[in-house]
């Protein structure tokens, strides 16, 4: 009875995703200071356990300007290749720069809500991470301010 439960355990983590990430690192992106935020995210996503990648993820990079590419095996990116076996995966890349102004109340900015692109102005500031943006719309949201990109 123990040896088949321990069995069974050890069969199931064997089949569990693992997180991992890796951080590219574009130009001299360490040495520069400033506040991190998102430019750009995407999937890139895979055949028969990664072997064979669909497509390349259609993301933004900045030009001329140092960045780091963050590539990501989420929970729910490992947990979609485990509910597939493996014929399907897929991974979550993101494009992190610097801004060398912080933001403040009334900065013009844009961001992603789901899947649209909204644009508004910064109505306050929580602290460094977090704040509340009026939309072009009128409609108050609140907002990680590592996805605020300032207009």
């Amino acid at each position: 009875m123990k040896k088949s439960a321990l069995l069974l355990v050890l069969s199931v983590l064997m089949f569990l995703p693992s997180c991992m990430t890796t951080n590219t690192n574009v130009k001299n992106y360490d040495d520069l200071d400033g506040q991190e935020y998102y430019y750009a995210k995407g999937k890139q996503n895979y055949l028969f356990w990664g072997l064979l990648p669909l497509g390349k993820p259609n993301i933004q990079v900045p030009e001329n300007e140092p960045c780091q590419i963050r590539t990501t095996t989420t929970f729910v990116d490992g947990l979609v290749s485990d509910l597939t076996i493996g014929i399907f995966s897929m991974q979550s890349v993101r494009v992190l720069t610097k801004r060398q102004q912080p933001l403040q109340v009334g900065d013009k900015v844009k961001f992603y809500a789901g899947s649209k692109d909204l644009k508004g102005t910064i109505e306050s500031i929580k602290d460094a991470k977090k704040g509340i943006v009026r939309t072009e719309d009128g409609k108050l949201k609140k907002v990680n301010l590592m996805d605020v990109v300032k207009l």
